[in-house]
């Protein structure tokens, strides 16, 4: 990798990390969104297999794809009478989103399992690279 794409890929991290510090999924739990770089032979070309091999599940596990708007629809949702701290949090993830899509061509959602689902928001950085965040939604 070049020095011009280094520094480009440590000034979207930067951004990503700043953007993801502390935010919490909220499901039947909280946990929180953890920025991340998966090293690939063709990030255009991923395929689901390799997302849950790169994630290090078993190939048999339940994969669901979503996309990034649909999976933070209750975190960007308007609250009725929300208060202040609330409201910092819902534009928070709405930029988290606005950056996510504008930076990573065609970012999905990878949902493995069906009570404690691990979550990968991925989306293209380069040729080599997939980039975005990871957390868990627990769902029983």
């Amino acid at each position: 990798m070049s020095e011009t794409n280094a520094a480009a890929v440590d000034t979207f991290m930067q951004n990503l990390q700043e953007r993801c510090e502390g935010l919490f999924y909220m499901s039947e739990s909280e946990y929180p969104l953890e920025p991340f770089i998966f090293e690939v032979p063709d990030a255009a070309a991923i395929t689901n297999a390799e997302v849950l091999k790169l994630a290090g599940q078993p190939q048999e596990s339940f994969l669901e794809v979503v996309d990034l708007p649909y999976f933070l629809r209750n975190q960007t949702a308007d609250v009725p009478d929300a208060d202040e701290f609330i409201q910092d949090i819902t534009r928070r993830f709405r930029e988290l989103q606005t950056y996510m899509q504008a930076q990573l061509p065609d970012v999905k959602v990878y949902r493995i399992g069906k009570h404690e689902v691990q979550v990968y928001a991925l989306g293209k950085l380069n040729q080599t690279q997939l980039a975005g965040f990871k957390t868990v939604s627990v769902e029983t």
